[in-house]
This record gives structure tokens, C-alpha cells and sequence, in this order.
């Protein structure tokens, strides 16, 4: 199941804030339990959005990455479907491996943010 849009682009005029879009349709399986009568999108994948999105922006230098740290993570407010969610990157100048996350939703109010770390993987620069 894929939830991220395939692409990540830049914003005008923005060298290093990146965004993504991820949509939920509330068809998809786990809305079944999660919960009944009042379907949510769950934390850890508002949390996943973030996180690939956020990689996908580093990666932007053809080497892989994978996290080190999640911090700073907070639920703003709840994500029923159908949602358009639109994930907003800031990569740190000074340090390319950090970058602070928020998701937005059509209204672009904030529903969660979080900061991550990563690190240049095996093999890599």
C-alpha cells in the first residue's frame, strides 16, 4: 500500500523546502479497526509520510540515507478520510541530514510535525 505520491518537488523559490502529497480514500483496509464509526489515519502513518517524504529530499543527491532519530514528534489533530495531505520539508542548511516535517491538510492546518536525523548509509559518501 502506497500512500505517498511518487514525486517530491520544490517549492518555488525555496532551495531546500521540499513537499509531498499523500492521500488517504478510507477504503483502505485498516480504517476497518481504526476505528469503527469514526475512521482516523493513524499516527504512525502520518509519521511515515514525514519520514519518506523527508528522505526522498536528501536523497536528492543520488545517496541513500536511512534515519537515526525521530524526535519532536507531535499529533496537532486528527486526520479523518477522505484526506489530501500535503508534507512540507525543511532541510537544515547548516547540517543536510536534519530536517524538521509538518503535514498539512486541504485547509493547511497543521496536523502533525517532527524533527528526524539521518545518516549517509553503507557504502555511501
Amino acid at each position: 500500500m502506497r500512500f505517498l505520491e511518487a514525486e517530491i518537488e520544490r517549492l518555488d523559490g525555496e532551495e531546500k523546502v521540499f513537499q509531498g502529497c499523500a492521500r488517504f480514500t478510507g477504503e483502505e483496509p485498516f480504517f476497518r479497526d481504526h476505528f469503527p464509526g469514526y475512521p482516523l489515519v493513524p499516527g504512525v502513518l502520518l509519521l511515515e509520510c514525514m519520514r519518506g517524504t523527508s528522505m526522498r529530499a536528501i536523497e536528492n543527491s543520488a545517496s541513500p540515507v536511512r534515519l537515526v532519530e525521530a524526535a519532536r514528534v507531535r499529533f496537532i489533530r486528527p486526520v479523518q478520510p477522505p484526506a489530501e495531505l500535503v508534507t512540507v520539508v525543511r532541510v537544515d542548511p547548516e547540517s543536510p541530514l536534519k530536517v524538521r516535517a509538518e503535514i498539512q491538510d486541504a485547509n493547511q492546518q497543521k496536523v502533525a510535525t517532527a524533527a528526524f536525523v539521518f545518516e549517509w548509509s553503507e557504502g555511501s559518501v
